[in-house]
């Protein structure tokens, strides 16, 4: 079905916890303490969970500046090359090429540069050709990972998940999502040797209801089983606005 669909195609490409995961290229953005590290790009090289930082290898040589830093998720973003589209008020801008450089959470625009289809982002492209668009009017690449924009919707997905465009649909106005989903449930115990008998499991399955009132009798019926998760995807269709670049 396409449940198991979604658990195989996913299996190992989801990372943990809503985090990017090793060898994401990002790009560097609000970092007031050293400015100069801004729009500088590079790949994820890993994620400290006490730290809550990612390490990220640098591209690029700049004299005497860092070749890997320690940074807060929430300062890079994915170095995504996205489409605009569905501008009324200048019609010359749909269809052009540009550079995710930042997301405003407090207003819900992208930051945008425009960038010629297919070339590099240059330092240049950087500090000209600025867009403040809403992500209804930005079309992401296939493959880069996002999370849910709004708590409501009839596309909302599980507390906490992100997802990984697969395609876009609808002429651009909703995406294709694998949607990662982590399913809780009890593992048992392996049984002891002694337990493994051929009249076992019979004999524990069949417990008359007397037994089960005495202390201990049902023990080896059913031992307390261990927290796990299984973890899969979903596919799920969700409309532009409702998607934001992880």
């Amino acid at each position: 079905g396409s449940a198991e669909a979604g658990e195989a195609a996913m299996s190992g490409s989801i990372p943990p916890a809503g985090t990017l995961p090793t060898g994401t290229r990002v790009r560097l953005h609000a970092i007031a303490s050293q400015p100069r590290l801004n729009g500088r790009c590079g790949t994820i090289a890993g994620y400290q969970p006490k730290s809550h930082r990612y390490e990220v290898q640098l591209l690029g040589f700049v004299a005497g500046g860092p070749s890997r830093i320690m940074i807060k998720p929430g300062r890079v973003v994915q170095a995504v090359v996205a489409q605009v589209q569905g501008i009324r008020s200048d019609s010359s801008l749909n269809g052009r090429s540009c550079a995710v450089v930042d997301f405003d959470a407090a207003t819900g625009r992208y930051k945008l540069c425009l960038v010629k289809s297919g070339a590099a982002v240059s330092d240049d492209d950087l500090s000209a050709n600025m867009l403040l668009l809403r992500p209804k009017n930005v079309v992401l690449p296939e493959g880069c990972y996002v999370r849910h924009a709004s708590t409501g919707g009839r596309a909302a997905w599980p507390s906490g998940a992100i997802g990984r465009v697969a395609s876009v649909r609808r002429e651009g106005r909703a995406y294709l999502v694998e949607v990662a989903r982590t399913e809780v449930f009890e593992r048992q115990p392996p049984r002891a040797a002694d337990e493994e008998d051929d009249g076992a499991s019979e004999a524990s399955a069949c417990l008359s209801r007397d037994d089960r009132h005495h202390p201990g009798a049902g023990s080896r019926a059913r031992q307390p089983g261990v927290p796990a998760a299984r973890r899969g995807a979903e596919m799920r269709e969700t409309p532009c606005e409702e998607v934001v670049l992880l």
